[in-house]
């Protein structure tokens, strides 16, 4: 999925900073200040956790939550890679 992403923006950066098609995309994300879409979806989801953490016990999204979230208290370290596939 990422992919996708990845080459849409690559279209939209080119077109916004008027390259050539052969233009280096990392220098391209670097002139527009726009970070790569994996950098951007796992600031989302951590984002997205932070403000899940957040909420009261008794909110409809807290409840859905797995008793051992977040893992950090339980010992165990969040596996971002399985949310970039």
């Amino acid at each position: 999925m990422l992919e996708k992403f990845q080459k849409l923006q690559n279209i939209a950066l080119r077109k916004m900073l008027g390259t050539f098609k052969t233009s280096l995309i990392n220098i391209m994300e670097l002139e527009a200040s726009i970070p790569p879409p994996k950098i951007r979806f796992k600031r989302m989801c951590k984002n997205y956790a932070w403000r899940t953490l957040q909420m009261h016990e008794n909110h409809p999204i807290r409840l859905r939550v797995s008793s051992s979230f977040p893992p950090h208290l339980n010992g165990m370290e969040l596996d971002w890679e399985q949310f970039q596939n």
